[in-house]
């Protein structure tokens, strides 16, 4: 008979050994990043030009998967890095069949409003 951990004792136990030092890192990478970007899109009237404002909603998006992962242990990782390959390859192959047409080269998928290029991944 095995003795099974509460869930939230197992997240506490997950927070503890927490890569804070990494977490201030990239959000200090991101701050300023965002503060650049935020001076060269300044519009003459003073509003904020679209591609700044998507950034900030990818930040957001870029910070919940980094959240995730980084509390996917480092094993549970690394059985599924093949994988993980594997589909990366696929997804780079189907881009010049699936693909869509950006200024003349065929990098992107486009799901919906947005687009997606598969060697970001």
């Amino acid at each position: 008979m095995s003795l099974r951990v509460p869930v939230p004792f197992v997240l506490l136990r997950e927070l503890a050994r927490y890569p804070f030092g990494l977490l201030a890192l990239c959000l200090a990478l991101l701050g300023v990043s965002l503060v650049v970007l935020r001076s060269a899109a300044l519009a003459p009237d003073g509003d904020l030009l679209p591609f700044f404002q998507r950034q900030i909603v990818w930040s957001c998006a870029g910070l919940a998967v980094f959240g995730t992962v980084s509390l996917c242990p480092y094993r549970w990782l690394g059985r599924r890095s093949g994988l993980v390959y594997a589909l990366g390859l696929v997804a780079l192959a189907a881009v010049f069949v699936l693909g869509s047409k950006v200024n003349g080269s065929r990098r992107w998928f486009s799901l919906g409003p947005v687009r997606v290029q598969p060697s970001e991944f």
